[in-house]
């Protein structure tokens, strides 16, 4: 049987998809740092290594680390975009993309609703019904992607953590 990542593969076939590991981490924090204005947002500052690691590592709790997923598709040997995701997440039916960010020099190339388009099938064939995620309310150029790749707005909710500043967010959801 298939897994989600060789799934993804095949249906990207113009990419080398890959699940990151320690050795690239240098790599998603470059393609990172080409997206100041989104670590605006969610930070109030730059990116550092630290963070890049914590957000590849991070999973919530009680889910086993065999539902999430951290992958870079590549072109060229150039890590281009990355996507952090979760199976069955917040619940057996859906699955929760918690990032995708395109290099911002190929941001608005059709490469990202491409990339999109692609997952959303995979998701569906593998039998989830919805994808969810919640975009930043301060990220407009974020929030029409995901509009236009026709993810609706759930609900809106704040979520407070020590340590870093408050986000107010915007759960989207695509039905499959």
């Amino acid at each position: 049987m298939n897994t989600i990542l060789e799934k993804i593969r095949t249906a990207l076939p113009n990419f080398l998809v890959k699940q990151i590991q320690q050795q690239n981490y240098n790599e998603v924090l470059g393609l990172a740092q080409s997206n100041k204005k989104y670590y605006e947002y969610e930070l109030g500052r730059d990116v550092t290594y630290d963070d890049v690691v914590n957000g590849i590592l991070e999973c919530p709790p009680m889910i086993p680390k065999e539902q999430k997923f951290f992958i870079g598709l590549y072109q060229e040997n150039q890590l281009i975009a990355i996507m952090d995701f979760l199976l069955g997440y917040p619940n057996e039916s859906t699955v929760w993309i918690g990032l995708f960010m395109l290099d911002n020099s190929l941001q608005q190339s059709g490469i990202g609703t491409k990339v999109i388009t692609a997952f959303k099938q995979v998701v569906k064939d593998s039998g989830y019904l919805f994808i969810q995620l919640g975009c930043l309310v301060e990220n407009k150029d974020g929030y029409s992607f995901w509009t236009k790749n026709n993810f609706v707005e759930v609900c809106r909710v704040v979520t407070k953590e020590q340590g870093r500043k408050d986000w107010n967010i915007i759960v989207m959801e695509a039905k499959l």
